[in-house]
């Protein structure tokens, strides 16, 4: 008698692993990954309502990074940056690779093929590898660069079958779209969201200096910093610079600083020592829903 209960017992805990391991599989199945951390940030605390419901709200979605953030993407080293404002779709720089560009896009549920423009900042591989992805898609997407990167990229964007087009100084591309002019050292530009509460700048990797690309953008547009993201080029930075960084975004009215790709460690406990409100994390899968 005692044996048959210790057989139905081990029964028992072998239907019981068994299912447990069924149900793992297919939600595996249904939602490719289970995710458990916070990966969206929404700049309004107040909303409730679904993102896509909202009128008038900016999408700013990380879709290549090399800081994972969002478990089942590729995190290369490279930086692309997805951008939904007023009805338009905005692709800032590319990546390393088509196929990282790509895997991660279709994780994130977005159709590249749909972006209006694209934007490169500069002409390093890790911002612009990804643009053949778009000779697929066979649609004359048009591609601002920087001017004085003109002569070595356009021949290659052409080629592609997109169109180059070159910006020196500060442009409104779309209503309340800006290219921020190119700074050097290496010809960079920036691209600028205006919104009611300042300008939301996304950045490359800000070899000119992040401090500098939002100061211009601050005076040629004549409004407030609220929002900066993307690469600060500041790995190995001193603590001093990191603090004359911060101390100046700060200055800018920046709200919130997300120092992704190149930007390093010291800048991000720079900022979370000083102005601790105004970090925020990031990497790849980062997405964010503004209130515009």
């Amino acid at each position: 008698m005692e044996r048959k209960n210790i057989l139905y017992l081990l029964i028992i805990l072998f239907l019981i692993s068994g299912l447990s391991i069924y149900i793992n599989i297919l939600q595996t199945q249904q939602g490719h990954y289970i995710h458990t951390e916070n990966t969206s940030s929404y700049i309004s605390p107040s909303k409730t309502e679904t993102p896509s419901n909202i009128s008038g709200e900016i999408k700013i979605v990380v879709l290549v990074d090399n800081n994972p953030f969002k478990s089942g993407l590729r995190n290369p080293w490279g930086i692309s940056i997805y951008i939904e404002y007023k009805g338009l779709k905005i692709l800032f720089d590319t990546g390393p690779d088509p196929a990282d560009l790509r895997y991660n896009a279709e994780r994130l549920g977005i159709d590249l093929s749909k972006v209006d423009f694209i934007v490169l900042s500069h002409e390093h591989g890790d911002h612009i590898g990804g643009l053949p992805l778009f000779q697929e898609y066979k649609s004359n997407y048009k591609v601002y660069i920087p001017m004085h990167t003109y002569d070595r990229l356009s021949n290659w964007i052409r080629g592609l079958g997109l169109t180059p087009i070159p910006v020196e100084d500060t442009t409104e591309v779309a209503p309340g779209v800006y290219i921020i002019g190119e700074l050097t050292p290496i010809y960079e530009q920036a691209l600028a969201l205006t919104t009611s509460k300042g300008i939301i700048l996304i950045v490359g990797c800000s070899h000119p200096g992040v401090d500098n690309i939002a100061e211009k953008a601050v005076k040629d547009l004549g409004v407030r910093l609220y929002i900066v993201i993307g690469g600060f080029h500041m790995m190995g930075a001193s603590r001093e610079r990191c603090i004359e960084v911060a101390n100046k975004l700060a200055e800018l009215g920046a709200d919130k600083i997300y120092p992704i790709h190149c930007s390093g460690n010291e800048i991000r406990k720079v900022i979370e020592e000083l102005y601790p409100d105004k970090l925020g994390e990031g990497g790849v899968g980062l997405e964010l829903y503004i209130n515009g």
